[in-house]
């Protein structure tokens, strides 16, 4: 899995993670943009790698996001994507 760091955030390590599942059609060609969005929210500190979900003829992309729980939340996540023109048609805490 590729994953890129953002900056961290000081609290104590606490790390949650999120599953986003994203409508293909507005992330194809557009990965970069995605990932700098995440990236440069307080509070993320890791995007995982941007996939399709295995054996499934999907119209959705799949990325976990690793976070800062004190700062901020899948639903932030999700609102700050959707700004930036992405449909996000789930976000979740990753079990």
């Amino acid at each position: 899995m590729t994953v890129e760091r953002a900056q961290g955030t000081g609290n104590g390590g606490r790390v949650q993670s999120a599953d986003l599942f994203i409508q293909q059609a507005d992330l194809t060609g557009k990965e970069g943009r995605f990932r700098d969005t995440l990236t440069r929210l307080p509070g993320v500190r890791a995007v995982g790698s941007i996939t399709a979900p295995e054996g499934s003829p999907s119209a959705e992309i799949s990325v976990r996001v690793d976070y800062d729980p004190g700062t901020t939340n899948p639903l932030i996540l999700r609102e700050a994507l959707q700004r930036e023109g992405f449909t996000v048609l789930s976000a979740s805490e990753a079990p």
